[in-house]
């Protein structure tokens, strides 16, 4: 079957508002895999992270589309998703706002190798059963012990929504919605049980400096 689309999840970006490594790795695995499988569309997914106490002047999507205009890949093709703020929202919103419009069924996401376990429940919550999902990894370049300490909060965070996100079915998008807005820390508000796991969780696994 051919591929519909790829999503490029978004990497965040530096202090002076570029992309990071990280999120260039992403891209150039998506351009490797754009020239193969010759999708209909590419989507670059992130609008830039929740620990930006001022909006920064620019989007991940933004940049990212940029990016890959730069290294030939079609601008007709590129469509920017710039409402994301975490890897749940990369989800909820590209279906919503892309993946549905367009009718898209088979979907290729490609994130960093770490982030892999996190994004595909993300994704397979979100999008449920009647899309059909491939998650490509692009390798991360950080030393053995800052992949670990990203797995283990990859895997904090993952348990976390898993626990809250239990009682709503794969796919539905309404109850999906319903938890986004009234319920999830980012999209609500700095209020909550969920909020103040996430300031622990983060807080615990800050590198020592």
């Amino acid at each position: 079957m051919k591929l519909d689309a790829i999503i490029i999840l978004g990497a965040g970006l530096t202090k002076s508002y570029q992309l990071p490594k990280e999120a260039i790795q992403r891209c150039d695995k998506a351009i490797e895999l754009f020239h193969k499988e010759l999708p209909n569309y590419i989507i670059c997914s992130g609008k830039y992270s929740y620990k930006f106490k001022i909006s920064p002047p620019t989007t991940e999507a933004k940049l990212m589309r940029k990016y890959l205009i730069k290294n030939k890949i079609p601008r007709n093709k590129i469509i920017k998703e710039e409402h994301s703020k975490d890897t749940f929202g990369n989800a909820y919103f590209t279906r919503k706002y892309v993946v549905d419009p367009k009718k898209c069924k088979n979907i290729a996401i490609v994130t960093s190798d770490y982030h892999i376990p996190k994004s595909t429940f993300l994704f397979r919550k979100v999008y449920g059963r009647n899309y059909t999902l491939h998650f490509l990894s692009a390798k991360s370049s950080h030393s053995k012990k800052e992949f670990q300490r990203l797995q283990k909060r990859e895997a904090m965070v993952k348990n976390i929504l898993q626990k809250y996100l239990s009682k709503i079915k794969d796919g539905d998008l309404k109850g999906l919605s319903k938890f986004l807005y009234s319920n999830h820390p980012i999209y609500k508000g700095k209020s909550g049980p969920i909020f103040s796991l996430f300031v622990r969780m983060i807080k615990a696994l800050e590198p020592k400096r």
